[in-house]
This record gives C-alpha cells, structure tokens and sequence, in this order.
C-alpha cells in the first residue's frame, strides 16, 4: 500500500513540474523593449494563448513590442496614465481580453477598438474616470460578452446604451446612477448577469425588470427600504439575488412572486428587519441559501422554513435571538449543512442541544461571524466557548437536577477512541485479573449495571433500578452518577448524573485507555475508590489495538501530507528562481480561464473575522444548476468596493493593484463566500467596517456565510 502511494506521489511531483514550469515563462521581448522585462509578466492559460500584464507602462509601446507575439488571451495594462483612448489603439493584435484599470481613463475614441471587432468578448474598464458608456466605440464589437465599468463616474444610462451587443455579464457597481426605462434594451435575451453594487437605486428600476433572462442580480448596498408585491415577477430565471446592506425593513409575503421555481440563493443580510419573513419565504421552494444575519429579529417562528425543504445553508447570527427551536428546522436534518448562529443574546442552555447532535448525527457545519462573544452570551462562563466543539451535557437550564457533588468532581477530556463494547454480564476485573467486586454487605443490591457500550469518545452506560427481594423501585430523589476510574489511577472521575429513572447515560472518556466503570448513588460517590466497588455496579471496559486499515489510514494520510509538502516545496523553487532571475520581477498574473470572468458577487464584500466551521469539509458548491458560475460556488471574498486612484492597494504599490484586478477578470471571486470581506482587505475574507445605521451593522460588517474546515478566528 504504501509503495504504491509513494508512486502516485511520484507522478503527481512529476506532473506538478510540467505544469508549473511552461505556465510562468517570461516573455522573451525583443533586445530593444529590455524594459519590460521589468514592467511586465507574461503565461500562458489552457487554451495556450499568451497573457500579459504590466503595470504603468506606456500603452502604444505594449502594442508595438506585442506585434511578433502570438494570439493574446488577456492584455492588462494596470495603473499609470492612458486618458485616451486614440484610434487604432490595437491593431495588428489578436486579443479575447483586455483590461485597463485605474490609468485615468477619460475618453474612448470611436475607432479605438479598430480591428477587433469579431474577436474581442471581455473588456474590463474599471477604477477610471469615464463619465458617461462609451457606446460609440463599444457598438462595433459585435463578440463581447463581458463588460466591466464599475467604479467610474458615470451617473447616466440612457435608453439602449448596450443596444446591439450580445453582453451576458455586465458590471456597473460603484456609479451613482439614474437608469433609463430603456437603459437596458436589447438586452433582454442575453443578459445573466448584473452587478448594480452601489449605484444608489431606492427601487427596483423598471429596466432591470424588461431583463426575463437574468440569473444572477447585485442590488447589494443601495438604499432600498422595502421589498413590494411582484417587484420581481418578470425575473423568471433568477437564481441568486443579494439585498445585503440595504435599509430593508419590510418584505411584502408576495415579494418573491415569480421566483419559486429557481431562485435558490438569496442575501438580506445587514438589513433592519424585525419579523422573520415567513410568508414570502414559503414561497422559495427551491431556496438552497439562505443570509438572514446581522438584522433585528428576536425570534425565529416554528413554521420559518416549511417552504424551504431543500435549505443547505443559513445564517442568522448577529440577530438578537435568545433560543432556536428545533421545531423550526426538523424537517431540513437531512438537507442542513452549514448553520450560522450566534451573538451576545444567544442563551446556550438545554434548548441548543439540538444543535450538537447534529453537529456528530447529520455533519452539521456550525459557524458564527460574530465576536466578543463569538457563539454564547449566556452563561457568561461561555462567552469564549466554541458553540460546536462543547458537550450536550454541559448545555443545561435551571430547571434541571443538579448532584450536589458534580461540582467536585471533574470531567474528562472529550478525545477519540476506538471502538469497544463490554458484555452485559461479565464480572468487574482488574488489570491484574482481581475481582473487583466488593462483598455483598445487604439485602439491598443497589443499582445493577446491565450494558456498557463505547463508540468513538461516547460511552454508553445502562442500568436497572434499585432491588429489593428481587422487586425493582425507583427512588427519584437519588440521582445516579455514572463515574470511571483509568487504570493506573486511585480516584474515580464523574461521568455524567442522571435521573435513575431514565435508565441510561451517555459521557466522553479519554483516547486509547482501559477503564472502569460504575453507577453508584450519591453516597457511594462519596467513598468510591479503587478498592470499594460496588457489586453488579461496576464494568471492565477495555481499549482495542489500532486495526490494520486504520493503520494504512495514518500511512496514507500522512504520506499525502509528505507529498503535499514536497510539491509546495517545487512550486515556491521555480516561483523563487524565477523571480531571482530578473530584476524587481513582478508577481505573476492570476491567470484567466478560457471561459471565465469575474460575476458580481452576490454576497458583497463585507467583514469581521473569517468564521470557522467544525465537523465537515470545505464548503460544498450549493447550487446544481450547470448555468451556475464558479464563483457563485467557491465561497471566497471580493476585492474593495472602491479604491483610490494612484495605486495605493499594492504591496509594492503597483503591483498589489494589478494583481487584484487581473484576478477580478479571471473570475475567482465569490458568491457566498467566508466570514471576510471589505473589513479586512476590502472585498462571506477581508475586513471593513461600514457605516450603516444598522445597530448591527455599526457594530459588525459581516461578510459572506464560510463552511469550511478549521476557519475560527
């Protein structure tokens, strides 16, 4: 087993090498242009074609220096000064993609695009200083799908100011913008997706509901107060809607009208609404996700989410809840897989429960974008406790039995172990095959322990009632303590206590260890020892050896860890080699996927710490629709929502900038992403805090849902 693992490695190693090595070959520019070796980075994407990216360089020397070069997927120029945009600025080029951002660009010229006509379908025009879409010069391209003006300074959209280009993902976000009835016509059978981020709609503009087409709609950050009957009616083929960080106080139960057959992503979070929306969410039978967090709702009604029976993921941390019922989400236990929850009202007591079982039954993700305090408010011993990593027993409401000795009696570590389970009858021995059953001292038997089962960290212990002449009574007002004993150590530690009469306990015991165990009553617990076991009271329970497939596991496991280094050793070589090979050598580009560029981020980008998940993988895609872009399902972060001018956001200041903005074209940004957002770096991963009057809002800028592996911040 483990030759061949050490084989698969050898050619994966192998593979990784041919990959990385051609992918970041420099340009190779001609003697004469020496100087962008320096200013430039070049590769090459899975359709082979070459991709450049250079940073504050005069454009007409770019193009006459890529004259000899081969077809162009992507040409971004980042930073600098390019105002104009003169005639014939590319030709003799063969390019699919440009992107010239933050160069103060001010004009297009009608024939700027000369010669690319057919070929051209992304153009990424954002962080500039256009005060109005270049339509003149946009309309010859009769190939573009993707088109990027976001953060300019246009405030207009006239009627037809796309009219005659096939666009599919159109980018308007950070304009304050007054839209035309007609803005959008010619349109209405291409267009997927829209981002109008920020633009300082109050409404749902009329244009935007001509478009039958949509699936995707960023209506995040603008100041709608209430969401109207039919507002969405002609949407018919929306899947993903984001209201987040609007003033949304209302939502009428007819507002999702039209959309109960595909909507399946839907973000209200940071709003200021006070009633979960129970009837317009009945709606939404095909909701998948759900963001409710950061609002004002106190409580979550039992019948929230009856319409929503293929629910996988939702938030409602941030909002003042005290308690959730298990009522509401009994019928999700097989479709719930990440839950958000948590804030400084939130009361972890017997009623949360719920939440931990199916933490260990179902798998449950469990995250919160909260802090101070993170999941509990209450008790305040709490407040630092991770909500998914506690014990159901140590979850309890005032109302329940308390021993009068649990509180000197210690816990045991909650660890895993492997599985065993003793026999029901058989006698209580020691390590060293002592009998360890006390002499019988009445005519009454005490309790009888009938079964002890042990699965992973969870002991099971089963009991009888109290005899006497062969007659089973309960005494209530004796609780039963379930308590162990290590072998090799004097002193018994408590388990769990119980009502005698439910006839059971459940508790942890540490890793890999023989014990004993007993059900003893208040007064035994007192005296317990290693020498005074009770009779029929007490179990021997053993640790099993390691299996052998278990040990092929660790091999296999920690041989991939092994591999996993040695190829990140390679990758850093070649990176580091390089970039020693050259002067002030710039970062490589993000490379753009054939077919890809950046959607509008449903979740826009807003945060506070990434939250953590436990008990699961990283963050399954949510939707199953092929049409669904790949940021909607990576759960990663946006970049800022506006930068300033000048190339402030690099590392080394130019290039940050131009890194960010290759990787926006390249389409890797997310949908729902991780607690971050623009709080961070700006961008559910960054971290920004916003000025909503939300008093949530003020106090936190939650970013997008996370489920993901050991995330906790």
């Amino acid at each position: 087993m483990f030759s061949l693992w050490t084989t698969f490695c050898s050619c994966l190693l192998c593979w990784t090498l041919l990959l990385v090595v051609p992918c970041h070959s420099s340009c190779d520019w001609p003697p004469q242009y020496n100087d962008l070796q320096v200013q430039c980075v070049c590769g090459t994407g899975g359709n082979l074609r070459l991709t450049v990216q250079c940073n504050n360089i005069e454009l007409s020397r770019l193009t006459e220096a890529l004259q000899s070069k081969p077809p162009l997927d992507l040409l971004a120029v980042i930073n600098g000064t390019i105002s104009t945009l003169q005639d014939d600025s590319f030709t003799g080029l063969d390019v699919r993609g440009i992107q010239l951002s933050n160069v103060g660009l001010s004009t297009v010229s009608e024939l700027a695009f000369q010669g690319l006509e057919r070929t051209l379908s992304s153009l990424n025009l954002e962080m500039n200083e256009l005060k109005e879409v270049p339509s003149q010069s946009l309309k010859r391209l009769t190939n573009l799908k993707e088109l990027d003006l976001s953060r300019n300074r246009i405030t207009d959209l006239p009627d037809g100011a796309f009219n005659g280009l096939p666009i599919t993902t159109l980018k308007l976000a950070d304009n304050l913008l007054k839209i035309s009835d007609a803005a959008f016509r010619g349109l209405e059978a291409t267009l997927h997706n829209l981002n109008l981020k920020s633009t300082g709609q109050v409404k749902l503009p009329t244009a935007v509901k001509q478009l039958h087409e949509l699936s995707f709609l960023d209506l995040s950050q603008n100041k709608f107060s209430e969401l109207l009957p039919d507002d969405f009616g002609n949407l018919r083929q929306l899947t993903a809607l984001t209201l987040e960080r609007n003033m949304v106080s209302s939502v009428d139960p007819k507002a999702f009208n039209g959309l109960n057959g595909t909507l399946s992503s839907l973000s209200l979070l940071n709003n200021k609404i006070e009633e979960f929306p129970t009837q317009a969410m009945k709606t939404l039978m095909q909701l998948r996700v759900l963001d409710m967090g950061f609002n004002r709702m106190k409580s979550i009604p039992e019948d929230a989410f009856l319409g929503n029976s293929l629910l996988t993921l939702l938030a409602l941390d941030g909002n003042p809840l005290n308690t959730l019922s298990e009522t509401a989400f009994k019928h999700l236990n097989s479709t719930l897989r990440g839950l958000s929850v948590g804030g400084s009202t939130l009361v972890c007591d017997c009623k949360l429960r719920w939440i931990i079982e199916w933490v260990k039954k179902y798998d449950l993700q469990v995250t919160s974008r909260e802090r101070n305090p993170q999941f509990c408010g209450r008790p305040t011993a709490y407040r630092r406790r991770v909500l998914p990593q506690m014990s159901p027993l140590e979850l309890k409401c005032d109302d329940e039995a308390q021993s009068s000795t649990a509180a000197s009696l210690s816990s045991p570590p909650s660890t895993t172990v492997v599985q065993t389970q003793s026999s029901q009858h058989r006698p209580t021995v020691s390590a060293t095959g002592r009998d360890l059953r006390a002499p019988r001292t009445s005519s009454l038997d005490q309790l009888h322990l009938t079964e002890v089962i042990r699965r992973g960290t969870d002991l099971t212990v089963k009991w009888e009632g109290f005899r006497e002449d062969n007659l089973v009574r309960a005494r209530s007002a004796a609780p039963v303590h379930a308590m162990f004993r290590i072998f090799g150590e004097p002193h018994f530690q408590l388990g769990q206590t119980a009502n005698p009469n439910t006839g059971w306990a459940q508790f942890q015991v540490p890793d890999g260890r023989a014990i004993v165990v007993c059900v003893v009553d208040t007064a035994q617990a007192a005296t317990l020892s290693a020498n005074s076991v009770p009779r029929n009271q007490c179990n021997e329970v053993n640790a099993e050896k390691v299996s052998d497939s278990q040990l092929n596991k660790i091999i296999i496991g920690s041989s991939a860890a092994v591999c996993g280094m040695i190829i990140i050793a390679v990758i850093i070589f070649v990176c580091c080699s390089r970039k020693s090979g050259r002067k002030q050598a710039m970062p490589r580009p993000v490379m753009k996927s054939e077919h890809e560029w950046e959607t509008a981020s449903v979740y826009s980008g807003r945060s506070i710490p990434r939250a953590r998940a436990y008990h699961g993988s990283v963050n399954p895609s949510y939707l199953h629709d092929p049409r669904t872009p790949d940021d909607v399902q990576s759960f990663r972060s946006l970049p800022p929502a506006r930068a300033h001018r000048g190339g402030h956001m690099m590392g080394n200041r130019d290039m940050h900038s131009s890194q960010i903005a290759l990787s926006q074209l390249s389409g890797h940004h997310s949908f729902l992403g991780t607690y971050g957002g623009e709080t961070h770096q700006n961008g559910w991963g960054a971290s920004h805090h916003w000025d909503n009057t939300d008093a949530y809002s003020d106090r936190h800028a939650p970013s997008r849902l996370s489920y993901g592996k050991d995330n906790y911040g």
